[in-house]
């Protein structure tokens, strides 16, 4: 008879007690990318959840495979004696990992993911579409702004329209979690939202590996989610600089001496900040003069500087926000557009992207964008009436476009591009 391929995970006691380690999910995903016939493990109510989200991944390549449960070395032996001289083991589906597909819940679910709906103060119709199209396309936000014009207040709108992270997605989320942590994890279905502040280190944020341990780090933690950089200027340079290869390829990178590792960092980033140190306002000289600009034209230009080009350059939306443009006023409380309005109409335009491109807007790649082009000689047009000065820039505003379209549910029209070049940094930060 062909021996049983097993493979055994637990802490073996010297008594032979077998005792759980944790892991479960880097276990089963091993055992079936590896093809083995049985998996020993501990009693744990974790393992079946962790074998039903595997069940909820599309049908792919059938494996054979069974999970064996022992208390004790002896135990699991005897099971797997009667594994070999019994019936063949169940069998299982397992999809491949980088799977993009949509959940299942994608168009329907409708449970807001951040604060209450009591907590969100209702804000301007031309913002709230900003941040849908940024949720719904993937595409990240940079929110500049004097204090006090609901920035921080926008971003909390942004965590809870977010749409639910792909089966794939959900899986890498929980294998990076189990890296930094012996203990179980949550499978509940939730979309990682990562607030990081202006302490921020680079090395806390791209993780950390040694020959002895590996320490996730934000950026990883935050993959299939959203990013949250608050007060982003302030942020260290290094900390800064550091997000530009998970922003161009949704990876970081750690390089030892001994290896190179990869970790999976595909997330979007949602960053606010003022636009000079002080945070006073600059454009509305009647103000009360608590609230005015205190700062020197050449200390407003620093600070502004401090966000460099090719960060900037991959971020879509960039939006200088003021008191008139954010909330709406007490005389009309009455918002235009609810929170959960706002995240059904998310999960709309993200159900049109998947289903025409297999991925938000944001996500497409620069082939992929030119291909579209090929096909369609009109956009092209209106790309250059919008007034794209480089690859980059086609591309981005190319993907904006594309999310403005799927928003509005209709063709993409010349307004969509124009639309798209006006969330150009380089229209800020021009002066």
């Amino acid at each position: 008879d062909t021996p049983l391929r097993i493979i055994a995970w637990g802490e073996l006691g010297l008594d032979g007690s077998i005792k759980d380690a944790g892991h479960r999910m880097r276990t089963l995903c091993s055992a079936m990318l590896e093809k083995v016939d049985c998996v020993v493990l501990p009693p744990h109510p974790k393992n079946e959840e962790a074998l039903e989200l595997l069940r909820k991944g599309e049908k792919g390549k059938e494996i054979r495979i069974q999970i064996v449960t022992a208390l004790t070395l002896t135990e699991a032996w005897m099971k797997i004696q009667e594994l070999q001289r019994g019936d063949p083991p169940s069998s299982l589906s397992l999809p491949a990992l980088q799977s993009t597909a949509a959940p299942e819940v994608a168009a329907t679910d409708t449970t807001l993911l951040g604060p209450k709906t009591s907590q969100l103060m209702p804000i301007r119709e031309s913002l709230a579409r900003a941040l849908g199209v940024s949720a719904a396309g993937a595409h990240h936000l940079l929110l500049l702004g004097p204090k006090g014009t609901g920035k921080s207040h926008a971003l909390e709108w942004l965590s809870a329209i977010q749409p639910p992270s792909s089966w794939s997605s959900q899986i890498t989320q929980i294998l990076l979690a189990e890296l930094n942590t012996t203990e179980d994890c949550s499978y509940e279905k939730s979309v990682p939202i990562r607030r990081i502040g202006a302490s921020a280190r680079a090395a806390a944020l791209l993780g950390s590996v040694s020959a002895l341990s590996m320490r996730v780090g934000e950026y990883s933690l935050a993959h299939g989610g959203l990013l949250i950089a608050d007060e982003f200027p302030e942020w260290p340079r290094d900390s800064r600089e550091s997000l530009r290869e998970p922003l161009e390829r949704g990876k970081v990178t750690l390089s030892r001496t001994r290896g190179t590792i990869e970790l999976p960092a595909l997330f979007t980033l949602a960053a606010n900040g003022n636009l000079c140190p002080c945070g006073g306002q600059l454009d509305n000289p009647t103000q009360e003069a608590s609230r005015r600009c205190r700062c020197l034209p050449h200390k407003r230009s620093e600070y502004l500087n401090r966000l460099s080009g090719p960060v900037l350059d991959r971020i879509d939306l960039v939006i200088k926000l003021t008191s008139e443009n954010t909330l709406v006023p007490a005389e009309a409380r009455k918002a235009p557009v609810t929170p959960l309005e706002l995240r059904t109409q998310v999960l709309k335009s993200h159900a049109r992207a998947l289903n025409a491109y297999g991925k938000p807007a944001g996500l497409l790649q620069g082939d992929e964008l030119e291909e579209l082009l090929i096909q369609r000689p009109d956009w092209l047009k209106y790309l250059n009436a919008s007034g794209s000065s480089s690859l980059r820039s086609r591309h981005k505003i190319l993907r904006i476009a594309i999310s403005l379209g799927l928003w509005d549910n209709s063709e993409l029209e010349l307004a969509h591009f124009l639309e798209a070049a006006s969330y150009r940094h380089e229209r800020l930060f021009k002066t």
